[in-house]
């Protein structure tokens, strides 16, 4: 496998076009899957980060190759990811992979961006690695959760028991 200093600018751009469409369609999965409505909300919007960081990308390869036709490459950051979405893999082991490919793609757009001489794209890539890191934050608490609480994700309302405390005489 090539490393990414193998690799063209143009090459580059492609991969990461290639993981924004691969982590929407993980959370798409995902919120597909879950009962919770709050949960569901929280991957529906990080599906929607996700779509929102692909166009950014993709501007940014317009701007930098423009005439280019875009030809996006088979090959991902995460391949555990497409692999998932094609099997009935549970939703906790959905989670992990979603902060796997999270932490991943936070490295790959820091190590893109110190390699980078250009300030507009320095930024855009110092700003998705950090936005990553942010997803895998709160991935990681909903997977946490997911653990100590494990059917939280296969009812609408998961109410932690309130129901039960009392708090009169």
């Amino acid at each position: 496998m090539e490393t990414a200093e193998e690799l063209t600018p143009l090459e580059l751009l492609g991969i990461a076009i290639r993981s924004e469409i691969e982590a929407a369609e993980l959370y798409a999965h995902m919120a597909a899957r879950v009962a919770n409505l709050d949960l569901r909300e929280r991957l529906t919007f990080l599906q929607r980060e996700e779509e929102k960081h692909r166009r950014m990308l993709e501007a940014a390869y317009d701007r930098q190759f423009p005439g280019v036709e875009r030809v996006l490459p088979a090959r991902s950051l995460v391949p555990t990811v497409l692999r998932a979405l094609q099997e009935e893999t549970s939703i906790p082991e959905l989670f992990r992979l979603a902060i796997e490919a999270e932490r991943v793609a936070a490295a790959f757009y820091a190590d893109l961006a110190g390699r980078i001489q250009e300030d507009a794209s320095r930024t855009l890539l110092r700003y998705l690695s950090q936005m990553e890191r942010g997803h895998e934050v709160l991935l990681q608490s909903e997977y946490e959760f997911i653990q100590r609480f494990p059917s939280s994700y296969q009812v609408e309302h998961f109410h932690m028991g309130e129901e039960m405390i009392h708090f009169g005489p």
